[in-house]
């Protein structure tokens, strides 16, 4: 399965070295490149055990043949925001 990004790869042999520099080798490179997007965070209960299914979900990638990515923008608990003017 050729990437979408194989052309413009060609281009810009930095995409490549930038990745390599978070550990990835040449044989994660040429694999399908997927994005695991989760609001995992250990600030409240409502989204801590969130790591666990990303986890599950970065396994299933490998086990595809794919390369994943995680990435995290944890939200804020309404239970902890509640009773200020902010």
């Amino acid at each position: 399965m050729m990437q979408k990004s194989h052309d413009d790869r060609m281009l810009w042999a930095q995409f490549d070295s930038l990745e390599m520099g978070t550990g990835w080798d040449d044989t994660d490179i040429e694999k399908p490149q997927i994005m695991v997007e989760s609001v995992y965070g250990d600030s409240h209960p409502g989204s801590w055990h969130l790591n666990q299914l990303v986890e599950q979900a970065v396994y299933g990638v490998y086990e595809k043949g794919g390369k994943p990515a995680k990435y995290y923008a944890t939200d804020i608990c309404d239970g902890c925001a509640q009773g200020h003017d902010g």
